[in-house]
């Protein structure tokens, strides 16, 4: 059994607890054992979960607690399964949504895999069938190493819709629950009409991936108004990710000096986009022939479990306000001259928060955010010692908090993300005019 995440130090040496006899504990017995598949794998509620699990919960410390779910799932060993499977599933707004999914050849249960999501090109169509094939077969670099999850999009749902991000979201937790995946190697590429998708996804999504790698894919697909976009691309959620993006020198449809110099354009929010103009046009042969510069750069990420320092703009009618341990409440902002309005010119008032952790200090900015939710970790801040919360130099919270293991359990059941573990959630209003 493979162990994922030690308690913090900062932890440890607060408590005096010793690792060795907290994951001793943790790896022998059933219900812990059980706890862990309830939590990462099983479908049951978080209340119905709380019932089951009531005792043993409850005579548990928490420290001990947090070293159980931090080894994250527990799968049994099958060596049946089938390394590819075709499936579908309908969504909440009864829509048909078909994926396949493509394992290592050597795949162990007992290990963690990266995962790539891949997104294919060519949607001006109509919806897939389960006979027809939407996916692309990829090259053997990094491909046999990783879980290959291969979502659908076609005309009625492209990738830049609000059904498609749902659809992402529930597919992760899908592959999550199901298999081995290590967390922060979880990577969003795509061609063509997926590449561009990449982008969308990429903005609202940030904090599910370590990288993102587009091929022959252009954001101005996004900004075109007859491709409706819903919702909006953000460069400040973009800068959060590093990206390798490749484009074809000969690509008529979306050259490469045209996506070059948007790329320079983004340049301004973080250094983190690095452009390849490489020899080839609009074909799957321009990915063939530069997998292995992606399948490299891909490896070469990991995202931060919880990052120090952590940027999201959002807007009013965005399904995902969240990046890692910020939440965002949105209250009725309207266009401002200083905030960048995303690709989309016309879209919906936005907000723009940052939030910097230092020890046990959170400095917060904002522009149009009155309120915020502070995700709290052990990993990252010292509960033996008062936290504390500034906005432009006024303190808006300073206080000692008590780890509490319904929030551990909480989020650990909503994000099925063991390298990110919450101990405390802190209410935070601000004024909201702080950014300058």
């Amino acid at each position: 059994m493979q162990l994922r995440y030690l308690l913090p130090m900062r932890l440890l040496l607060s408590t005096g607890l010793c690792v060795l006899t907290a994951v001793a504990w943790a790896n022998n017995t059933a219900e812990a054992i059980k706890l862990r598949q309830d939590v990462f794998q099983s479908t049951i509620s978080l209340a119905d979960l709380k019932v089951v699990h009531h005792d043993f919960i409850r005579a548990t410390h928490f420290n001990e607690l947090f070293a159980l779910l931090s080894q994250g799932p527990h799968f049994a060993t099958n060596n049946s399964l089938p390394r590819f499977i075709k499936q579908s599933y309908k969504s909440k707004q009864n829509v048909r949504f078909r994926y396949s999914i493509r394992l290592p050849h050597d795949y162990q249960p007992s290990k963690t895999y990266p995962l790539l999501v891949f997104l294919h090109g060519g949607i001006d169509r109509p919806a897939w069938q389960n006979s027809q094939q939407w996916w692309i077969d990829l090259p053997n670099e990094f491909a046999d190493q990783a879980i290959i999850l291969y979502p659908s999009a076609w005309r009625d749902k492209p990738w830049w819709h609000f059904a498609q991000l749902e659809n992402i979201r529930e597919l992760l937790k899908l592959v999550k629950q199901s298999y081995a995946v290590d967390t922060n190697k979880i990577y969003l590429s795509g061609i063509s009409d997926g590449g561009s998708g990449s982008y969308y996804l990429a903005s609202h999504l940030a904090d599910q991936f370590a990288a993102v790698g587009p091929f022959i894919g252009s954001p101005t697909v996004l900004a075109a108004p007859r491709n409706q976009m819903q919702g909006n691309v953000f460069e400040l959620n973009l800068a959060n990710l590093p990206w390798l993006i490749i484009n074809g020198e000969q690509d008529k449809l979306y050259p490469a000096e045209q996506v070059g110099k948007f790329i320079d354009y983004l340049q301004q929010f973080g250094d983190g986009f690095e452009f390849a103009a490489v020899p080839g046009g609009h074909s799957l042969h321009t990915v063939r022939e530069n997998w292995q510069q992606m399948a490299e750069f891909l490896k070469s990420q990991q995202r931060p479990p919880l990052s120090q320092d952590v940027k999201l703009q959002v807007e009013s009618n965005s399904l995902y306000n969240r990046h890692s341990w910020l939440i965002v409440n949105f209250s009725g902002a309207t266009h401002l001259a200083n905030i960048p309005n995303g690709l989309k010119r016309d879209s919906a008032p936005s907000v723009i928060v940052y939030a910097k952790q230092t020890d046990n200090h959170v400095t917060l900015q904002a522009s149009q955010a009155t309120e915020v939710i502070l995700l709290l970790s052990p990993s990252l801040f010292d509960f033996t010692k008062p936290i504390t919360v500034t906005e432009n130099g006024k303190t808006l919270f300073s206080k000692q908090l008590e780890p509490s293991k319904a929030t551990l359990l909480k989020w650990a059941k909503s994000d099925l993300d063991p390298n990110r573990l919450y101990a405390a959630e802190l209410e935070i209003q601000l004024s909201g005019n702080s950014i300058q």
